[in-house]
């Protein structure tokens, strides 16, 4: 009887956690090199990459889903440096694209079985300026074109910059860029309107607003709607941008889509990262 008992709290767990309807924090990592900047779904788990600068630092990491980390090997002397975002690219099993804060992008392709990591191909995002801190990619396809969006994360003293373009895969160009300036509506200190950028299912585009004041904190975290990609391939803004959600003491930099809603996960520097997820009925 004991058994059986034992048996139905397992099961019970473990439906409770593979439905990821997390109603708290989970801790993933109290190290300062596995906080986490980017997260796409790959295999039974995620992709997610770390913004380290020194070598002998982790760039792309395998996260399962009972939060276990497993280091990849990059496959060249040379590191990527300050890696802030990866995103699955559409109708390509297995490459993603990764980018560095300042604009440089990476395709690679990843193994499912080896998990050995193959470069494609590198390539720079247009419209840049030397004041511009990349944080939030994104990609989606739209009335049969790839689009790229991509993200400065702004300050408290000048707006976020989102750029949107045509992307070809095989070329790796990216053509055709537009942009918008906003900033979240809300005050808050030492902001960043934009520390990643994730289309939902219904072709929304959702932003974390994050307050950064330093590697111990206090963060803040707000999630918004940025605007909405329609079938037809037009963007729309939102207006006024409002937070949909707020998270206090978490910095949210990465997102990705899963099941019915988004999953978070956090750089919170000193303090390393953790997950969270989110229904996106709760956002709308």
């Amino acid at each position: 009887m004991r058994n059986f008992t034992y048996l139905i709290i397992v099961i019970s767990a473990l439906a409770s956690f593979f439905s990821c309807d997390d109603d708290n924090w989970i801790k993933i990592s109290e190290e300062r090199i596995y906080s986490i900047s980017g997260v796409s779904a790959f295999n039974n788990g995620w992709l997610v990459v770390h913004d380290n600068k020194k070598i002998n630092q982790p760039r792309v990491s395998l996260l399962s889903k009972n939060n276990q980390l497993k280091d990849l090997i990059w496959p060249r002397s040379s590191l990527p440096y300050d890696l802030e975002a990866i995103h699955l690219i559409p109708n390509y099993d297995n490459q993603y694209v990764l980018m560095e804060s300042t604009g440089k992008c990476y395709r690679i392709i990843v193994n499912p079985d080896t998990e050995e990591i193959r470069l494609k191909g590198e390539f720079k995002l247009p419209g840049l300026s030397e004041s511009m801190n990349l944080e939030g990619l994104a990609l989606i396809e739209s009335n049969g074109v790839l689009k790229v969006f991509y993200g400065d994360r702004g300050s408290d003293s000048r707006p976020s910059t989102l750029f949107f373009a045509d992307y070809n895969v095989q070329l790796d160009e990216v053509t055709v860029v537009r942009s918008y300036s906003f900033s979240l509506l809300e005050d808050m200190s030492d902001k960043r309107s934009i520390a990643d950028l994730i289309f939902d299912k219904k072709g929304n585009l959702w932003s974390a607003a994050t307050s950064d004041p330093g590697n111990d904190g206090p963060f803040e975290t707000r999630l918004f709607r940025v605007g909405k990609m329609s079938k037809e391939g037009s963007f729309s803004l939102t207006r006024p941008m409002k937070s949909s959600k707020t998270f206090d003491n978490e910095k949210v930099e990465a997102m990705t889509t899963y099941k019915s809603g988004i999953l978070l996960l956090t750089d919170n520097e000193n303090f390393g990262s953790s997950r969270y997820f989110i229904n996106t009925n709760k956002l709308l």
